[in-house]
């Protein structure tokens, strides 16, 4: 596939190089006709030779002004008609003539060059400006991997583009061999290092804004040179940084309204519950102030006081949690004494015991732990405020190395009810055993 532009190149400069000398030969022989002088027909060949350099090449030129020398030593340095040269000042101007073409023709070749570099630079500079135009207007409502491979094909004007974003591990490409060129881009990602293939037309990058790389980006074929891919590169980095940058700030966004509706839904249930239950408690306050009641009714509404009371404050003991940022929700970590932490939670709830015996079992001396008090005192609360009637509470304390365990069980009686048959009275008069409930300390951190 490389011969055959290479091939032409070798045709063109041929072809140059013979319509060259085929000029120098046509101004020659008419120069003879007109009887022309040396300097005039010299002139003529310099400039055929200034032409052919612009058009062609150097070496096409250096043909073109060989050819002439030649020319001007057989058509005009006499002896004529003849190669060689009588008078030593016509050698010093046949050989000031070779040096002016090949000079003139190198610095108009080097000039050329010049002003081709800077227009290519020019251009890919346009590119550029282009290509970062457009990822400032990327939909931020669509991936943006896919969008960045198209703009860089359509304005970098490469063959196949690959580009790795290591935040979301995905790989975009756009043009032929893209599975090839996905797998570079994961090489380069992988080894955080740039590499060049200039004979394969591939160019592998690993994107940096700052200090940490975020993807990589591999591009084959096109017009393109190190620093247009570096350019390229750094383009993109900058656009996949503010693209997650974007993200954030909606996320942080969504978050914050989130916060705002969940303060304001939690507001409406708090008001919706506390309402029913300050209604309760009053009506039961008042129920409990009359003095018309029977003992059975009193300890009725009393219940359904004490009840309420406990229900309120533990609304609004979870209402004041669920209003607490997820990062503020902290364990408060201190000393708690194991044994008066339950003596605590037995005398404040003794009524519900009824005076049932309570026994306590310690594996340890070692009776003091860290944690948080509220819930190591939450199953023991929990136990405490069961309703059968329970006839023992056992509580045995049990410490091992950095863990310690508190385990309940209890023996209550479940009465049945009248309309039962003997046989299952007598079964439900028996005692069961409640299975050991565990509670054990928060890790420590």
């Amino acid at each position: 596939m490389t011969d055959g532009p290479h091939r032409k190149t070798i045709q063109r400069s041929v072809g140059y190089a013979l319509a060259g000398s085929a000029f120098a030969l046509l101004v020659a022989s008419v120069g003879v006709r007109l009887h022309v002088n040396f300097a005039t027909t010299g002139f003529l060949h310099l400039l055929t030779v200034l032409v052919v350099a612009m058009m062609a090449g150097f070496w096409e030129a250096t043909l073109t002004s060989a050819v002439a020398l030649v020319c001007l030593n057989y058509f005009f340095v006499p002896p004529v008609y003849t190669l060689y040269v009588a008078d030593p000042q016509n050698w010093v101007a046949l050989l000031t003539f070779e040096c002016t073409a090949l000079l003139v023709s190198k610095l108009s070749i080097q000039k050329e060059r010049e002003a081709y570099a800077a227009i290519l630079e020019r251009s890919r500079m346009v590119k550029l400006y282009e290509l970062s135009r457009r990822t400032l207007l990327t939909d931020l409502h669509q991936r943006p991997g896919p969008q960045i491979v198209a703009d860089i094909c359509e304005v970098i004007e490469v063959d196949t583009v690959a580009l790795l974003d290591a935040t979301t591990s995905h790989v975009d490409m756009a043009g032929p061999d893209g599975s090839e060129l996905a797998r570079l881009a994961w090489a380069t990602y992988t080894s955080d290092r740039d590499e060049d293939h200039a004979n394969e037309l591939t160019w592998q990058r690993v994107l940096r804004p700052g200090q940490t790389s975020i993807g990589a980006v591999v591009l084959r074929g096109g017009n393109v040179n190190a620093l247009l891919v570096d350019s390229t590169a750094s383009l993109i980095a900058v656009a996949l940084e503010r693209m997650q940058s974007l993200d954030k700030q909606n996320r942080a966004e969504l978050a914050r309204q989130t916060e705002q509706l969940r303060t304001t839904v939690l507001d409406a249930l708090a008001h919706a519950f506390k309402t029913p239950l300050t209604a309760i408690r009053a009506a039961s306050s008042g129920l409990l102030e009359c003095s018309d009641l029977s003992p059975t009714q009193g300890q009725l509404v009393a219940l359904i006081d004490e009840e309420s009371s406990k229900l309120s404050a533990l609304s609004t003991r979870l209402l004041r949690t669920a209003k607490l940022e997820s990062s503020a929700t902290k364990l408060r970590r201190e000393p708690v004494v194991i044994p008066e932490l339950i003596e605590e939670i037995l005398a404040e709830h003794a009524d519900q015991l009824d005076g049932h015996p309570t026994r306590f079992s310690f594996s340890s001396p070692f009776c003091t732990t860290d944690g948080d008090r509220e819930l190591w005192a939450l199953p023991s609360r929990r136990l405490s405020t069961t309703r059968p009637s329970i006839r023992r509470l056992v509580l045995r304390l049990q410490f091992e190395s950095t863990t310690a365990q508190v385990r309940f069980s209890s023996l209550f009686t479940m009465r049945a009810p009248r309309s039962a048959p003997r046989n299952m009275t007598g079964f439900l008069n028996g005692f069961t055993e409640v299975p050991d409930r565990i509670m054990s300390p928060p890790e420590p951190a």
